[in-house]
């Protein structure tokens, strides 16, 4: 019986589904236990994403959802960086380039663009980034104790900073941006 894994010593074809879905389903728990990889502790899970050369993350409870890039309307007057508002299911929502308002680059029309639908305490934004990675678990061995500035507002907005699969992962509060003065104040 080659091409099935074996769990416990036990070929998983021999077991019946559902022994099968809980045999895996332990093998699982027991690589994620605290500990595991060495690194310690899970303290963070998030979305990665990239904007400009910026490896970025926000905390997965801050996400509503990932769009593609959708129509916007132009809103006359406003600040280069907010590129609109858009229709979501019945509801406005503004959408800002991430990469002009941080100075860093537009994100334009880039093949990897995506709009990440972020909540803070009061209100929902749409943020277009370069590039969406994924989701990923950050552990305490990977923290990194002194941060790369940016040099870019996106400074003012970082909570913690890892290091993993060789970059730095600068790790976002989207409550704080949201709530910013300057994030808000979308008019030119």
């Amino acid at each position: 019986m080659t091409g099935m894994p074996a769990v416990e010593g036990v070929q998983l074809r021999t077991l019946h589904p559902f022994d099968q879905l809980a045999a895996l389903e332990g093998r699982l728990q027991r690589a994620l236990a605290p500990g595991h990889s060495g690194l310690g502790d899970v303290v963070l899970s998030g979305l990665t994403f990239r904007v400009g050369h910026w490896h970025l993350a926000v905390p997965m409870q801050s996400l509503t959802e990932i769009l593609r890039p959708v129509a916007v309307t132009r809103v006359p007057g406003a600040k280069p960086w907010f590129r609109g508002i858009m229709n979501l299911r019945g509801t406005l929502l503004s959408v800002t380039d991430l990469g002009l308002y941080a100075g860093v680059e537009a994100v334009g029309a880039s093949r990897g663009k995506r709009i990440l639908v972020l909540h803070g305490d009061a209100w929902s934004a749409g943020l277009e980034v370069h590039e969406v990675f994924g989701l990923r678990s950050f552990h305490d061995g990977e923290r990194v104790a002194a941060p790369p500035a940016t040099g870019t507002p996106l400074d003012d907005y970082r909570i913690d900073a890892f290091r993993a699969e060789g970059e730095v992962w600068l790790v976002l509060d989207p409550t704080r941006l949201l709530s910013d003065s300057r994030f808000r104040a979308a008019a030119a």
